[in-house]
């Protein structure tokens, strides 16, 4: 029982959470630990956490600014950003070079309004791989780079999808989770067209058919099995 009444003041109350505080601890150490509750109770108080708030880094350089930010937290704007003033365009649609290295176009890329000069833009700077695709309706496409040629991935973007609707109809509740038994990709083409030097080798993961292959004069053309979802094709 804890020891102290409210005629003994705060020393009793003391004593009476200390009891309960430490009583655990007495129980543990016997079992797992050589130290006493008491001493367990101070090894814990002694624990101090070393970490501090970071500070605000200065970046100065625009290059350190692209790179990763000191401590994680924060960053001070470079004066190059909050300082430099671009002159008003003629053409409103213009990319223009605010530092070197970096481009600045007023418009958004949901504004829908630089498709096309984003391309160029980009075109001027990227690298310049030895594939380009010529026909590829109805897929996304993702390409990498190896160490003897290019993988590249095309993955249908639309389906017509369809549902076991003998199991619905038994189910008890209603939610979003069913049993998919259709999946069928739709407005895809039945054929790929790529630019390359390079000899094509075509995988069907999800398929037994197998894609037909033919190139001339640097074109080829991939003929698929109907209603591909997804392939893989090694150029070397």
């Amino acid at each position: 029982m804890c020891k102290g009444s409210s005629a003994e003041g705060g020393e009793g109350l003391s004593f009476c959470i200390r009891f309960m505080l430490l009583q655990p601890l007495r129980l543990a150490s016997r079992v797992t630990s050589p130290y006493t509750g008491e001493a367990f109770c101070a090894i814990l108080l002694e624990c101090n956490s070393q970490w501090v708030l970071p500070t605000k880094p200065h970046i100065e350089d625009p290059n350190k600014f692209f790179s990763t930010i000191a401590n994680g937290v924060w960053h001070r704007s470079a004066d190059w950003i909050t300082q430099t003033t671009l002159e008003e365009s003629p053409e409103p649609n213009a990319w223009r070079l605010a530092e070197k290295g970096v481009y600045y176009n007023p418009h958004r890329i949901s504004d829908e309004k630089i498709n096309g000069s984003l391309l160029e833009l980009v075109n001027r700077f990227a690298k310049k791989m030895p594939i380009e695709v010529i026909e590829s309706k109805g897929y996304m496409i993702s390409t990498f780079e190896n160490g003897d040629g290019y993988v590249m991935h095309f993955l249908a973007s639309d389906y017509d999808t369809d549902i076991d609707h003998a199991l619905d109809e038994m189910r008890f509740h209603r939610s979003r989770v069913n049993y998919v038994n259709k999946v069928t990709p739709v407005n895809v083409s039945d054929k790929l067209i790529l630019k390359t030097q390079m000899l094509p080798e075509v995988f069907l993961p999800f398929g037994e058919e197998k894609a037909s292959v033919s190139c001339e004069n640097g074109i080829c053309e991939i003929t698929l099995p109907k209603d591909t979802s997804y392939l893989i094709v090694k150029l070397k």
